[in-house]
């Protein structure tokens, strides 16, 4: 059975938000919708690289920004997965708002340029479609809070089937990164 957003949202939004909360007390953050969906286009971005260690030629470029490389795919879906349940609190996203959104169409996730391409859009479309939800921007005539989520959840649904097709048990990921998480903040000193 593979698990869907809403099983997500209910068995480890808990566990997402008491990590989070830990990171805002320790580094004295603020953080809200705003702070989860731009951390959530810079982990997209975390995981196209992860995805592109395979392509030489985008690797090599990357390395040369004077950052490491990023190579585990699993660390990186644990981190969007982090990023798309604090949006949903945030939010709040419910199950009503989220059972009318088709699935995922025209999408070959075994093809790498499918992948990133669709993730490289969605993700700024997200932070616009937020930017105008909160009247940063203007508004169309039109239900941003829907266009919101479902930009929401096709990226969920996106990190849900890279897991599947990688045979990555997101859940148990998850709870490894939440565990890698609480020992950097017990090393951390403010």
């Amino acid at each position: 059975m593979q698990k869907t957003t809403t099983y997500y949202i209910t068995h480890l939004q808990k566990p997402a938000l008491e990590l989070q909360n830990a990171f805002i007390k320790k580094f004295k953050q603020t953080w809200g919708l705003r702070e989860s969906v731009c951390e959530l286009v810079i982990q997209i971005g975390h995981l196209i690289h992860a995805l592109s260690t395979e392509n030489l030629s985008l690797t090599d470029a990357l390395q040369q920004q004077a950052r490491k490389p990023i190579h585990n795919i699993s660390d990186e879906l644990s981190d969007c997965l982090l990023s798309l349940l604090s949006i949903s609190f945030y939010t709040p996203i419910s199950e009503t708002d989220i059972e009318n959104i088709p699935p995922l169409q025209n999408l070959d996730i075994s093809n790498l340029n499918d992948v990133t391409l669709a993730l490289s859009v969605l993700g700024p479309q997200l932070l616009d479609s937020y930017e105008i939800y909160i009247g940063l921007k203007p508004g169309f005539k039109r239900d941003e809070r829907k266009i919101f989520i479902t930009l929401w959840e096709k990226i969920f649904m996106i990190i849900l089937e890279l897991a599947n097709f990688n045979n990555i048990d997101l859940e148990k990921q998850f709870h490894h990164m939440l565990e890698s998480a609480y020992h950097f903040l017990s090393l951390s000193q403010q």
